[in-house]
């Protein structure tokens, strides 16, 4: 049991802490870009998820992670810029 245990931890840590190519994949359905277009910027860990604003198309995006379990992918939200969603109207 504690083996399963520490291989559930580990592989949670290795989903959630991956590479920002990972966010970016992660950001792309979410902002409506390719992964190749997207910059990541300022990302942060915090106890249980994750922050970082992605970048494409002249738009920027703040999006949050909360870490899923191994049955269920982790949540991703993005939300764009109130400033620039405002500005074309």
């Amino acid at each position: 049991l504690m083996n399963r245990v520490y291989l559930f931890v580990a592989m949670s840590g290795f989903v959630f802490f991956g590479c920002a190519g990972e966010l970016q994949n992660m950001s792309s359905g979410q902002v409506g870009c390719d992964p190749k277009e997207i910059e990541i910027v300022g990302e942060k860990t915090h106890y249980g998820s994750r922050t970082w604003t992605a970048e494409c198309e002249g738009k920027t995006f703040y999006c949050e992670s909360r870490a899923g379990s191994d049955l269920a992918p982790a949540e991703v939200s993005c939300t764009e810029s109130a400033s620039e969603t405002t500005s074309g109207s």
